[in-house]
């Protein structure tokens, strides 16, 4: 859920970066700082977004860029050509 959550608004800014708050990530989520902060953490360490700055003892606020899924945009068709056998008109 926080994944989705940063990566919608990280897909409306260049660079794929989002900065959104844990206030903000909160009220959309209903989930709590510290579910939060745990789920980054585990996005982080599997690789699905990079810290740029920010966050920590900085006092600063976090600025992350999203790594967007291969299949992004892509439409999932079939290229195989099946056969259709003889059929008339």
């Amino acid at each position: 859920i926080v994944w989705r959550s940063m990566l919608r608004d990280a897909l409306c800014r260049p660079g794929r970066e989002t900065s959104r708050s844990l206030a903000e990530i909160g009220a959309e989520t209903r989930l709590s700082e510290n579910t939060i902060i745990r789920a980054q953490r585990q996005l982080l360490k599997a690789g699905y977004m990079i810290r740029r700055s920010g966050g920590g003892k900085t006092r600063r606020r976090s600025v992350w860029t999203m790594r967007v899924p291969e299949s992004y945009g892509t439409a999932n068709i079939r290229q195989e050509k099946q056969p259709v056998g003889d059929w008339e008109l």
